[in-house]
């Protein structure tokens, strides 16, 4: 209950900001929010996620002692009707079009590929048998986003991509449907395995028919809707609130959850094509960088400053105490969402240029991270 109440006293938002964002960025988020007249939450939260998944490994953020990509795992909760998905959808679409690039790219090499492979092997015949020429091997199958896919070709993509700029995106419409394949080799596995996927750490998976998958450095985001009622029923089950897995989650719950009226609106092309090229734009900037972006010195006091006002309630919580414990991990794993938050949010700010991460950024982080605490 203590631990309650300096969430109370600490919450700065009662929405989602996004005041750090450019001013033709805030631009389309109002301009999304106010044509679905969906909670402006939701569109923040879309439009973050997206240009985490855009930046792919690309960026990275360091304070000095650990290094984080900018994958989070995302759910937008709320009744039925009130329009989760559509914020989600809109904001997604560039990545849908990248996904559409890499798989035509793929289609062409790989006709490439095989029409050589034909010409080695016809020349081959004639070939003794200690000089024959090694066949081309067959390009892998890219992507950065993937709807309602299953853990073996979720395993697939990341180990095509784990050597490219990309990281990959789990976009499901339902977040239960995402549960339930946990249960189809065995419950903690699946969890333990996006754990570690959401750490970036190394991950090795042996699996019948699929061999032996090598991933030394995945980057995954995970993001879907939920309505408020399934919450319990998905995220409450057996060993979730003690195993970790939960309190990497940023759960999207706006205060309004009335369903709005239908109203006479239409789309305006030229803000939806601004996001695509900004997101596109993005992209162009980061292939000049290599190195991780630093936080400034007041960036990082104030971030430290942060994570050991979250530490000091921690270590006062009861370890036997279930309740107490889950909401301890919950402040130990928004430190690391902390840092990648201010990481996109560099990204979708003015500071683009800028090759480090400033206190404005790290401010704006902690206070969105201050909201998803509450």
């Amino acid at each position: 209950r203590g631990c309650d109440g300096v969430q109370k006293k600490k919450r700065m938002e009662t929405k989602l900001p996004y005041d750090i964002f450019s001013q033709s960025a805030r631009h389309f988020c109002e301009y999304v929010t106010d044509l679905y007249s969906c909670p402006q939450e939701y569109v923040v939260a879309s439009m973050v996620l997206t240009v985490g998944v855009a930046m792919g490994k690309r960026a990275r953020i360091t304070d000095g002692q650990y290094t984080n990509y900018p994958n989070l795992f995302v759910a937008l909760v709320g009744r039925s009707g009130i329009n989760k998905s559509t914020p989600l959808t809109k904001c997604t679409l560039p990545l849908w079009k990248i996904n559409r690039e890499l798989l035509d790219a793929h289609k062409e090499d790989l006709q490439r590929v095989k029409a050589e492979n034909k010409h080695i092997k016809a020349e081959n015949k004639n070939r003794p048998a200690g000089d024959k020429i090694d066949f081309i091997e067959e390009p892998k199958e890219m992507r950065i986003i993937d709807m309602d896919t299953t853990p073996e070709k979720r395993n697939k993509i990341l180990g095509a991509i784990d050597q490219s700029p990309h990281s990959f995106l789990i976009c499901w419409d339902e977040l239960p449907s995402l549960f339930k394949q946990f249960g189809r080799y065995n419950t903690n596995s699946e969890m333990e395995d996006m754990m570690t996927l959401y750490d970036n750490r190394h991950y090795i998976v042996s699996r019948k028919g699929d061999g032996t998958i090598l991933i030394d450095n995945p980057v995954l985001s995970v993001s879907g809707t939920i309505q408020t009622g399934a919450i319990k029923l998905t995220f409450a089950r057996e060993g979730m609130l003690i195993n970790g897995f939960n309190p990497r989650w940023l759960f999207v719950y706006p205060d309004n959850t009335t369903i709005p009226m239908k109203e006479k609106k239409r789309t305006n092309p030229d803000a939806e094509n601004w996001w695509q090229d900004f997101i596109i734009g993005r992209i162009n900037k980061m292939q000049e960088r290599l190195a991780p972006l630093q936080m400034t010195d007041d960036a990082l006091d104030l971030y430290i400053d942060w994570c050991n006002q979250m530490r000091s309630v921690s270590n006062t919580l009861d370890e036997n105490d279930i309740r107490q414990q889950y909401q301890a991990a919950v402040f130990s794993k928004m430190e690391i969402q902390c840092a990648r938050w201010a990481l996109i949010s560099h990204f979708l700010s003015d500071s683009i240029d800028s090759d480090v991460i400033g206190i404005q950024e790290m401010n704006y982080s902690i206070r969105c991270m201050e909201y998803f605490k509450a």
